[in-house]
């Protein structure tokens, strides 16, 4: 079963051991098979090709579809965003 774009995955308690990240797939900006990786213990967001730092993207799919992507990874509680090209690490609101 498929979940829509943008939606978390449902998560399983794991009493006594570090949560799971968060993973969300997005689909259709720029791709259809972006994913984001999101380590709330840490504050740090993967983000894959869906954010550039210092880049202009080349987007495959929506640019309507990216735009909205980065408001809503914007909302997101990350400290540290790790672009798929730029800077390793960039400070969350910086690389948005």
């Amino acid at each position: 079963m498929s979940r829509p774009a943008g939606e978390k995955r449902p998560r399983r308690p794991r009493p006594g051991r570090d949560p799971l990240p968060d993973l969300t797939p997005y689909t259709g900006c720029p791709a259809d098979n972006d994913l984001t990786v999101l380590d709330e213990q840490t504050g740090t967001l993967w983000t894959g090709d869906l954010l550039f730092e210092r880049f202009i993207p080349i987007v495959d799919g929506s640019i309507r579809g990216w735009l909205d992507v980065i408001e809503q990874l914007a909302q997101l509680p990350a400290q540290h965003m790790v672009p798929g090209h730029g800077a390793v690490d960039v400070a969350g609101g910086d690389a948005l």
